[in-house]
């Protein structure tokens, strides 16, 4: 395998795991677009522009490798952040240009306006958009990268065939039956969403590599029905039957007493999550509610987990069985390279069942998760909604579920309408795609911690010097990694989360071209 091989498997190991990057470039397949003038990228700063260096002989032009190796449909479309190519190679001066062909029709447009030519000469990059075409779900096409520039009176050429390579995706434009795919080039879709309990064990998650438009989603967790505990939302715990306790120990509600003799059985307690859920009341003994987990950034899905509620004691005498626990919201993430809009996002917990004959009421289940991340504008345009269910039915203090987690992430704008209150996640700062100075900029909330890695030519590196960085009161944070020359996939990871999971992950493609 050559050493371009190698590096682009990396980086494409790595860009699948982070699609939260907004420098990610994607493809999608089975959709259409019409040419329109619009959707082409904003203008961006102007990136910095090098001399090729003097020494340099333009008619000996060679054209080597290209990073990354694949690109993605939908990569710079509709407020997403265009895909930065290097070319390596020698001899580039002043003047080259790049252009890109197909032996099928697609649309890829090349920034030549953009373009950089390192003083070393052995390097060119420039920013590419690979328009949302249709090429089709999984479906990779070979690229060829010519680069023309100027020599002795004329022009001289040199091309690279099949190292670069365009991959699709469908574009979504109809809400997907089970599980959505990993990532779609685009997501369009007018209508809304109901995600019913107990249907999926994951997150569900919309992930595009252009944009996010769609109505309203719901993933609500299922509420008691007798004894029988409510079902969770997707991710989300189910609630406890009768005379049981919650699952997702230690967050899950507790059950409520059965009395040895007589008398009433206790109330279940509600589940906890952002914070502890309330006991229930009255009875023999009422049950605990479940402890605070998870963080509040949401770094890892498999510890936050919205739980249910507890299920209420019997009688003492077996006149009548205690009721079902609430089942907790399920886990909602909208993660889009370029612009989302979204109606509203429910993710409530399920109400605990009311107090049967005898027996004892359910506690509610706890809110769930909401997870919505632009890499461009990020527009709600009604609501977020994670908030804990009610317990013995309709009360608000006895057994009721803890609320859950929301987060937003975007380079700019105002938090969303959110209950609870939505929380900012990491995302960098709007910068060129070639970059002099390896200075980073991000934008989050205050005090939150991160490790530091990057991809380049040589690798994937772990900046041990960054390792617990973090925000700083005012919520932003610079970080320097010693990058390589050229293309650079830079990433944070958030504490608590795993390197390369899609929740704790941000990352941006960047030339680095000092």
């Amino acid at each position: 395998m050559s050493a371009n091989s190698a590096v682009g498997d990396e980086y494409n190991r790595g860009m699948r795991q982070c699609l939260a990057n907004v420098g990610l470039a994607v493809l999608v397949g089975g959709c259409s677009l019409i040419y329109n003038a619009d959707n082409l990228p904003k203008e961006r700063a102007d990136a910095f522009v090098a001399d090729a260096a003097i020494d340099a002989n333009p008619a000996a032009l060679s054209v080597d490798a290209v990073l990354p190796t694949k690109i993605d449909e939908g990569q710079g479309d509709f407020g997403s952040r265009p895909q930065i190519l290097v070319v390596h190679g020698s001899n580039f001066v002043t003047g080259a240009t790049v252009a890109i062909t197909a032996s099928q029709p697609i649309m890829i447009d090349v920034d030549n306006a953009h373009l950089v030519v390192a003083t070393e000469s052995d390097l060119i990059a420039v920013p590419i958009t690979a328009h949302v075409a249709g090429v089709g779900e999984g479906t990779q096409i070979a690229l060829t990268v010519q680069v023309s520039q100027p020599a002795a009176g004329g022009t001289v050429m040199q091309q690279l065939s099949g190292a670069l390579m365009l991959v699709g995706h469908d574009k979504l434009v109809a809400a997907p039956a089970g599980m959505p795919h990993a990532v779609y080039s685009q997501i369009a879709i007018t209508g809304s969403i109901t995600v019913n309990p107990g249907t999926l064990t994951m997150p569900y998650a919309l992930r595009a590599i252009s944009s996010i438009d769609v109505g309203t989603i719901t993933a609500n967790g299922g509420a008691a029905s007798g004894g029988t505990g409510g079902a969770a939302g997707p991710n989300g715990c189910a609630g406890a039957a009768s005379e049981a306790d919650a699952g997702c120990v230690p967050c899950g509600g507790h059950k409520g007493a059965t009395p040895s003799v007589t008398g009433t059985g206790g109330d279940g307690g509600g589940a906890g999550f952002a914070t502890a859920g309330m006991p229930g009341t009255g009875g023999s003994g009422p049950g605990a509610g479940g402890q605070m987990c998870g963080d509040d950034m949401i770094a890892s899905y498999a510890t936050n987990q919205a739980a249910g509620g507890g299920g209420g004691g019997a009688n003492g005498v077996s006149i009548g069985s205690g009721a079902g626990g609430g089942g907790g919201g399920g886990a909602v993430e909208l993660t889009a390279g370029g612009n989302v809009t979204v109606a509203q996002v429910n993710a409530n917990g399920g109400a605990g069942g009311s107090k049967p004959a005898g027996g004892g009421a359910g506690g509610g289940g706890a809110g769930g998760v909401v997870m919505v991340r632009a890499g461009g504008t990020l527009t709600v345009m009604t609501g977020l909604s994670a908030t804990g269910g009610d317990g013995d039915g309709t009360s608000t203090t006895d057994g009721k579920a803890s609320d859950g987690r929301i987060r937003w992430d975007a380079p700019a704008g105002s938090a969303p309408s959110a209950t609870p209150t939505a929380v900012r996640g990491p995302a960098f700062v709007t910068m060129p795609e070639v970059i002099t100075s390896a200075a980073l900029q991000l934008v989050g909330s205050a005090n939150h911690k991160f490790d530091v890695y990057w991809i380049d030519s040589a690798g994937q590196h772990n900046d041990a010097s960054e390792a617990g960085s973090s925000f700083d009161v005012s919520g932003m944070a610079t970080i320097h990694p010693p990058l390589g020359r050229g293309y650079d996939h830079v990433c944070i990871t958030l504490a608590g989360g795993a390197q390369g999971a899609i929740e704790a992950d941000k990352c941006v493609d960047v030339a680095y071209m000092p």
